[in-house]
């Protein structure tokens, strides 16, 4: 099994989801790093890298989520399966509640709550957003207060510059 996708591959994910992270619904335009391709069950699981399998997702949300297939509902303290967007409608799931997303089943609040949907960073990003205007992405770009500390910092990782967001690396 090969774990990168292809090219055509990878145009195939974007376009299917509309060029919009399939978990937090934020698209490319408005992001502050590139969306990345998810496993939605990893290959560790067996699960081959074909286009079902396959989600466009943000980097916190891919780092979060890992190979997790479950996750504790907050409401009911059970182990229950995460979102799964290949299979599940969001809109079932989660709701926007203004910058807020609210999950609206056990999978939907696992899910927030793994993937940390509503931490400081991404509600402070979906409020600048928000806010509009044709300024809005560049705020975000030039943001540190609006998304922590670090936003913003870059780094350079095989030759290549990364920007910092949340602790995390995206090239």
């Amino acid at each position: 099994m090969n774990p990168r996708p292809s090219a055509g591959l990878r145009r195939q994910v974007t376009q299917r989801a509309g060029d919009r992270r399939e978990y937090c619904l934020t698209s490319q335009a408005d992001a502050i790093a590139s969306h990345q391709i998810d496993h939605v069950i990893s290959e560790k699981h067996r699960c081959p890298t074909t286009l079902d399998n396959l989600a466009l997702s943000c980097i916190l949300c891919n780092l979060r989520k890992g190979t997790d297939l479950s996750a504790i509902d907050p409401a009911t303290s059970r182990v229950t399966p995460l979102f799964n967007p290949r299979t599940q409608k969001w809109s079932a799931h989660f709701r926007f509640d203004d910058v807020w997303i609210v999950g609206l089943t056990p999978a939907g609040r696992a899910t927030v709550q793994l993937l940390e949907l509503n931490a400081y960073q991404r509600v402070a990003e979906r409020r600048e957003l928000k806010k509009g205007g044709e300024n809005a992405h560049h705020r975000l770009k030039g943001s540190t207060n609006a998304l922590g500390p670090n936003a913003g910092a870059t780094t350079t990782r095989g030759g290549q510059q990364c920007l910092v967001i949340d602790g995390y690396s995206a090239c």
